[in-house]
């Protein structure tokens, strides 16, 4: 049919389903035939989408400068088209990214400029509390645990409110690094069973 726009949304869709199978790699190649084509079709609110996605996908590749790059044009596409939503999400990732690069504090600074974007959307309850939690993470890597328990608390709240079982196990482990790095050793101990539990699938 010559539909490119189609052929770009199918290789966005394969793209996810490649990385939610650890085919990493695949991923990205098939992000960036998208991108290519919503480049060529005008599509900017897609092109910031997937450049979210390529951002994310070239950070788990070992690609920092290029994962940097593609977050920063992710967001600055975004915003230009005053898309709010998608510019929060760039604006996470990149804290995310930040994170992982051992920024904490310009990790918690594109965190609560995401949050505050993303004010609060009943309808991205799922994404504010991923944000939030990586805020918590940001804080606690900064030693401010009763900050970061604060926050893990509110995004332990909206995963619970998103049925998100997974990631509320994620906030338990959060929980427990930070008693943890109190001390509490047998609070965290705790934590971490009760993520572990969470995550098991069998039933007794």
């Amino acid at each position: 049919l010559d539909d490119q726009r189609m052929v770009a949304n199918l290789a966005f869709q394969a793209s996810l389903l490649a990385e939610r199978t650890g085919q990493t790699l695949m991923a990205a190649g098939l992000a960036e035939q998208a991108r290519e084509i919503y480049e060529k079709v005008g599509d900017r609110r897609s092109l910031a989408r997937i450049l979210n996605n390529l951002g994310g996908l070239n950070w788990l590749l070992g690609r920092q400068d290029m994962a940097f790059e593609l977050l920063r044009d992710s967001f600055a596409i975004a915003t230009e088209i005053e898309s709010t939503t998608d510019a929060a999400q760039a604006m996470a990732s990149l804290g995310q990214v930040l994170l992982g690069d051992g920024q904490p504090d310009q990790a918690e600074a594109a965190a609560r400029h995401a949050l505050e974007l993303l004010g609060d959307r009943e309808d991205y309850h799922e994404e504010i509390g991923n944000t939030t939690l990586v805020l918590a993470r940001a804080l606690f890597e900064q030693e401010r645990h009763a900050e970061a328990e604060t926050a893990v608390l509110d995004a332990e709240a909206r995963f619970a409110h998103a049925s998100a079982t997974s990631a509320v196990a994620a906030t338990l482990l959060v929980r427990g690094d930070i008693r943890r790095g109190l001390g509490q050793i047998d609070e965290a101990a705790d934590l971490y069973r009760r993520a572990a539990d969470l995550l098991h699938d069998y039933r007794f």
